[in-house]
């Protein structure tokens, strides 16, 4: 069946896909403007019961959005911790309003080891 051999292509994995192009062009602006938009400016992120597939993108544009914080160096140390804070607290949300505790754990994990560590690289 032709339908079943197709790989679908999802809202995350294009956003993840714009985002690579704009960071490998060295525009953290245009990548800040794509993530913001499908994770904060529309209700995508905040309606369940998304398939394994879309749960799937969503960690891996979870982790391109986090890259893109952490070396954003033009930032000071306040606003990069501001904003990675946003940015893990929207994935510890959405995986665990999809039933994905491991990942949700995963990322708090993930999230206080990256604040210890932009926290010690910022002398504070």
């Amino acid at each position: 069946n032709k339908e079943d051999t197709d790989a679908r292509v999802t809202l995350p994995s294009l956003c993840a896909a714009y985002i690579n192009y704009a960071r490998n062009k060295g525009d953290a602006n245009l990548s800040k403007k794509i993530y913001n938009k499908i994770i904060f400016g529309s209700n995508y992120a905040q309606v369940p019961n998304k398939t394994a597939e879309e749960i799937s993108d969503m960690k891996t544009l979870y982790h391109q959005c986090i890259a893109v914080e952490k070396s954003d160096v033009k930032q000071n140390y306040e606003s990069r911790k501001r904003k990675l804070i946003c940015v893990f607290d929207a994935a510890i949300e959405f995986f665990t309003m999809n039933g994905c505790d491991r990942l949700s754990n995963d990322f708090t994990k993930m999230k206080n080891q990256t604040l210890s560590e932009l926290a010690f690289s910022a002398g504070k």
